[in-house]
């Protein structure tokens, strides 16, 4: 505002003698002061608390003026509330605005309100796990089966999911509060997370693997350890025949691993930070395998490729890495190929058919070991170590079953031997194997001879009476005989491991006190 002097004609007198009259004419003096404009900031306190399930309160506000003249606590009335209780997870707000605040100082023509709100925020807790799923260790019986014991948490739903591998959680469309079931053998990936509510988080995905076995599966058990000993801890140990893998695990804390698997012949795969170790394992009962996985960077693997090759395992592979390993500090791989082809060249494949066995046919394996030492990598021709390479082999209608080799311009014929010398093998018919004896990689063959089964009948009317059929080939060699008596018109007969080819079937009966021979010809194929 304004302050005047208060001034005025009588205040004032005429000293001057020489002025009969004088009038004054006064013109007040005065100070003014304008009033001013101002911005006052306006925030709201705020508070942010943990989930307990009780009632968080927060009250109170800032007001910082622009000008210091302008006191936020003397200058300005508040007609609203500025507290904000909450107790679930979220956010409650005060309800600050800028109408709810009124200037009451006059030395301030405009003032304006910028408010911010003050607020009570409540944090979600993390959902606590009271008991982990378990996997269930089950055995088939031709029905479905829950294939985990169900977990319980605080604060959250659990939900499963059955994923491919122990590495990849499935799609969060896949998950649901159903416990999953199985009815086929296999290894299952079971994956579960928890499903916070509103006051919990989620809990991110994990798994537990359920074996459901069949009634002759085995288990492998082991260890995977240091040269001195120390067990190793997160080495991911796989199970696998040829291009399948039948299983893959990790070893605990303690360097252990466990498979629940089908009987069967396997190689053992220990990957320890890109360091792998190949090693073959027999499990038609259950067994116990450990493995010491060196200091150095020494690896074995085996490839299997091409569509027809069947599930080849190898032995002794690991030893080939670690006798190059012994010779040089620089890192060491030795890499088996094995691959079924139909086609080799000219020269192999005369010198093959030369030897072989008559009648055998040939289905063609090439089997190539490569070393690489210190990024160099070279072909290994032949090997101290004699490898024990084991080819799943249906031997339905096969006889005269055979391995060749073609090494080094020579074709040779393996011997059929347990002694697991170089250039033998062994036949396990049971089982379905070729086991291959060798220290040399080229080009290798099967061999054999398809067979047949014949049978058929005999009707020589009202005759009853001894009958002789026989099986003969081109060059009038009898192959088989048959002998039986013809009872109620009939005579049938059977021949077994007959070899594809054109014969004479020819039947012998005595017939009115006189031989009587009838024949036929018939293509085995």
């Amino acid at each position: 505002g304004a302050a005047y002097m208060g001034l005025a004609a009588e205040q004032f007198e005429n000293v001057n003698p020489n002025f009969a009259t004088v009038t004054f004419v006064v013109a007040d003096g005065y100070v003014a002061v304008e009033p001013i404009d101002v911005t006052v900031t306006i925030t709201g306190h705020t508070a942010t608390a943990d989930y307990d399930g009780t009632a968080h309160t927060v009250a109170g506000y800032d007001a910082t003026a622009g000008n210091p003249l302008y006191s936020g606590t003397r200058d300005l009335a508040f007609s609203g509330s500025d507290v904000a209780a909450r107790t679930d997870a979220g956010t409650t707000g005060m309800g600050l605005a800028a109408d709810q605040f009124a200037n009451v100082n006059p030395n301030f023509s405009s003032v304006t309100f910028a408010v911010t709100d003050g607020y009570q925020e409540i944090l979600p807790i993390d959902s606590v796990i009271k008991t982990e799923p378990k996997s269930n260790q089950l055995i088939y019986n031709g029905s479905d089966q829950a294939l985990i014991t169900a977990g319980t948490a605080d604060g959250g739903t659990f939900l499963y999911a059955i994923g491919a591998d122990g590495k990849t959680a499935p799609a969060d469309a896949s998950f649901g509060a159903q416990i999953p079931v199985a009815r086929a053998t296999g290894h299952y990936y079971v994956w579960y997370k928890v499903k916070g509510d509103i006051n919990h988080n989620d809990v991110a995905p994990a798994f537990v693997k359920t074996d459901l076995a069949g009634k002759d599966w085995v288990t492998l058990s082991g260890v995977v350890t240091k040269n001195d000993g120390t067990p190793l801890a997160g080495v991911t140990v796989t199970l696998v025949r040829g291009s399948r893998t039948e299983d893959t695990v990790t070893t605990d804390r303690d360097g252990k691993y466990l498979f629940t698997v089908p009987t069967g012949i396997y190689n053992v795969v220990a990957n320890n930070n890109g360091v792998v170790e190949t090693t073959l394992v027999t499990l038609y009962e259950s067994a116990s395998e450990s493995l010491v996985m060196s200091g150095k960077a020494v690896s074995s693997l085996l490839v299997v490729t091409g569509n027809s090759t069947p599930d080849v395992t190898v032995g002794n592979l690991d030893l080939v890495a670690k006798s190059i390993a012994d010779g040089t500090d620089e890192a060491v791989t030795v890499s088996m190929s094995v691959e079924y082809n139909d086609k080799l060249e000219e020269d192999a494949l005369a010198a093959m058919r030369r030897i072989a066995v008559h009648g055998n046919e040939l289905q063609f394996i090439n089997i190539s070991l490569k070393k690489t030492v210190g990024g160099t990598s070279s072909e290994i021709p032949e090997t101290d170590s004699v490898l024990e390479i084991i080819v799943p082999y249906s031997f339905r209608g096969k006889e005269f079953v055979t391995v060749y080799r073609y090494h080094n311009g020579k074709a040779s014929v393996f011997r059929q031997s347990d002694s697991k010398e170089d250039g033998t093998y062994r036949l396990d018919t049971k089982n379905g194997l070729v086991y291959i004896y060798t220290n040399k990689f080229s080009a290798y063959a099967i061999g054999y001879t398809q067979c047949y089964n014949i049978s058929g009948t005999v009707e020589r009317g009202n005759y009853t009476g001894d009958i002789t059929v026989s099986l003969v080939d081109t060059n009038n060699n009898v192959v088989a005989t048959y002998e039986g008596r013809q009872q109620n018109g009939k005579l049938t007969y059977s021949f077994k491991h007959v070899v594809k080819g054109t014969y004479y079937l020819t039947t012998t009966s005595e017939e009115f006190d006189k031989q009587v021979v009838l024949s036929k010809t018939i293509d085995v194929r």
